[in-house]
């Protein structure tokens, strides 16, 4: 059971590179797992979204695309940037935002770091966002 949904997506952006693709944009909505407060596995539903374009840092891009879902769904979403501090080995240092929403994390975006990427073949950089989709689902 997986606790997060970007590594396929970023299989994906592999796979699209070998058919020749060269500026990618994808998502994914789906469940993730994880052992709850009470032990017991737990769910929920998560959006995620990678992006690979021919610049040198596709988070903006990708922070433009997220606050425009969130703008059209009258969501107020903020971002603090944040360097992965929390032993993610996996993304770039200093490329990390948090993503909030009432004052609650709901996720985070970043810049997959380059080693990981290179294990895949991929030399462009690319951004991945994940988010908890309830915040986009429930009505006050």
């Amino acid at each position: 059971m997986r606790q997060n949904i970007w590594p396929n997506l970023v299989d994906i952006v592999e796979k699209n590179l070998r058919q020749g693709f060269k500026d990618i944009a994808i998502f994914e909505i789906g469940k993730v797992y994880w052992i709850g407060k009470n032990g017991l596995p737990d769910e929920n539903y998560r959006l995620s979204i990678a992006l690979m374009d021919s610049s040198d840092n596709p988070i903006p891009e990708t922070l433009a695309i997220f606050e425009k879902v969130a703008k059209d769904l009258k969501l107020d979403i903020k971002w603090v940037s944040n360097p992965a501090t929390n032993g993610h080995r996996l993304f770039h240092p200093v490329r990390h935002l948090n993503l909030f929403k009432d004052s609650k994390p709901i996720g985070d975006m970043a810049e997959v770091h380059p080693r990981v990427l290179h294990q895949y073949g991929i030399e462009k950089r690319v951004a991945i966002l994940e988010t908890d989709l309830e915040p986009f689902i429930t009505t006050k």
